[in-house]
C-alpha cells in the first residue's frame, strides 16, 4: 500500500511522511516552554525544597543530558546501519523516541522530576540514531534525480516540527498543560513506528551487506517501480562503487570494513580528508549556532 513504484508524488509523499514522523520528536521537544515550573512544584508537593544551587545544577544536567545522548546515539548510527540495516535502524531509533516520550508521560504524570533526565536520554539516543539512519535510507532508497529533494525534505520537515511545537506550547493551545503537550508527541512517535515497518530495507544494504541480488532487485522495484534496465544499472552502480572504495582500501593497506575509531584514524591521517573533516564540523557548528 506504501510501496511508491516510482510515482514521484508517491515517493515525495513517502519520505515527507517518514522524515516529518521520525524528526518529530527532535523538533517538538525543542520548542517545549521549560519544565522548571514543574521540577519545583514537585519538590514542594514534596516537602523538600530545592535551594538555588540545586535547582541551577539540577536544570543544567537536565537541558544539557540531550547533547550526551544524542553523542551517544550518533556513535551507535554507524554499528547498528551496517550490521541490521537503515530501515530497522530508524525503527528502532524510533522505538527509543517512543520509550522516552513515554518515560516522560510517566514523570509528569506521576510527578517524578528524576524520570525526566530518563526520558531526556532515551529521547537524545534515539534522535541522534534517527538523524543518520534516516540520511542513509533517503539517500539509498530515492531514485537520482529526486534525491536532492527528499533529503532537502528531512530538514524542511524538523523545522515544520519546530514550529508545531512553538504553537502547541503557546497557553492558548497546550502550554498550560504539561502532560497533554507531552503526550501529544507520542502520536506521531507510534505513527512513525508503524509507517517505517511495512517498508522494504535500502537495495545498497540488501547487495552490499547481505549479498542478496534478488532482495535487492525487489526493493528498488518497491521504490522505483519494474524498470530492469534501470535496475540492473542501479545495481551495477553500487557493485562498481563498493569494489573501487574496496580496491582504494587494499592500497591504502586498509580493510574493506573499518571500525568508527579505524576509520576516524584514517581520516585524521589523510591531509585531504582531514580537511574535510574539519570543514564539515565546523560548518555544522555554525549551522547548530543559528
Amino acid at each position: 500500500m506504501l510501496a511508491p513504484r516510482g510515482s514521484p508524488s508517491r515517493i515525495i509523499g513517502l519520505i515527507a511522511a517518514v522524515a516529518a514522523l521520525s524528526n518529530f520528536l527532535e523538533g517538538y521537544s525543542s520548542s517545549y516552554p521549560n519544565t522548571a515550573e514543574f521540577i519545583n512544584n514537585s519538590y514542594i508537593a514534596r516537602g523538600s525544597v530545592l535551594t538555588v544551587w540545586e535547582f541551577t545544577w539540577y536544570w543544567s544536567l537536565l537541558l544539557n543530558i540531550w547533547f550526551i545522548g544524542y553523542l551517544f546515539g550518533t556513535i551507535l548510527t554507524p554499528l547498528f546501519t551496517e550490521r541490521y540495516g537503515r530501515k530497522n535502524s530508524l525503527c528502532l531509533a524510533n522505538c527509543i523516541s517512543l520509550l522516552g516520550t513515554l518515560i516522560t508521560i510517566a514523570a509528569i504524570f506521576l510527578e517524578i522530576p528524576e524520570l525526566l533526565i530518563f526520558g531526556r536520554i532515551f529521547a537524545a539516543v534515539g534522535s541522534g540514531l534517527s538523524f543518520g539512519s534516516l540520511i542513509l535510507f533517503i539517500q539509498e532508497t530515492t531514485p537520482t534525480q529526486l534525491r536532492g529533494t527528499c533529503s532537502f525534505l528531512s530538514e524542511v520537515s524538523y523545522i515544520a516540527v519546530s514550529v508545531i511545537g512553538m504553537g502547541m506550547g503557546m497557553d492558548l493551545m497546550l502550554g498550560r498543560n504539561l502532560l497533554a503537550l507531552v503526550g501529544f508527541g507520542a502520536i506521531p512517535g507510534i505513527l512513525s513506528i508503524f509507517i517505517v515497518l511495512p517498508l522494504r530495507e535500502s537495495p545498497k544494504f540488501l547487495l552490499l551487506n547481505r549479498n542478496d541480488r534478488k532482495a535487492a532487485i525487489k526493493s528498488l522495484e518497491f521504490y522505483q517501480g519494474k524498470q530492469p534496465d534501470n535496475h540492473q544499472m542501479a545495481i551495477n552502480e553500487i557493485l562498481k562503487e563498493s569494489d573501487t572504495c574496496g580496491h582504494k582500501r587494499k592500497e591504502g593497506g586498509g580493510q574493506h570494513n573499518l571500525s568508527l575509531i579505524k576509520a576516524l584514524i584514517q581520516i585524521l591521517k589523510q591531509p585531504h580528508l582531514r580537511k574535510a573533516f574539519i570543514i564539515g564540523t565546523l560548518s555544522l557548528q555554525i549551522i547548530g549556532e543559528l
